[in-house]
C-alpha cells in the first residue's frame, strides 16, 4: 500500500510541480528549494488533500521540507 501511495505522491509532484518521478528521493527538497512559488505550493496542497481525501493544515504543510517528510505526513493522516 505504501508503494502505491509513494507513486501517487510522486506523480502529483511531477504533474503539479514539474519534478521528474525518477529523480525524487527521500532527501529531495520539495517546498523549500526556492524554485516553487507559493501559489504552486497551495495548488499542490489542494491536489494532495483531494487525492488522498485528507485534511492538511497550513502549518503542517509548511513544515514539509523533503519528500520523506511529505510521505510521513500522508501516512500519518491515512493512519498507516
Amino acid at each position: 500500500m505504501k508503494k502505491l501511495i509513494d507513486l501517487k505522491i510522486k506523480l502529483l509532484l511531477e504533474d503539479q510541480l514539474g519534478m521528474e518521478v525518477d529523480t525524487i528521493t527521500d532527501e529531495s527538497e520539495i517546498l523549500n528549494n526556492g524554485q516553487i512559488d507559493s501559489l504552486s505550493q497551495m495548488e499542490f496542497l489542494m491536489q494532495l488533500e483531494k487525492e488522498f481525501s485528507i485534511p492538511i493544515k497550513d502549518d503542517e504543510f509548511s513544515k514539509i521540507c523533503t519528500y520523506a517528510c511529505m510521505k510521513k505526513l500522508v501516512y500519518e493522516k491515512l493512519k498507516i
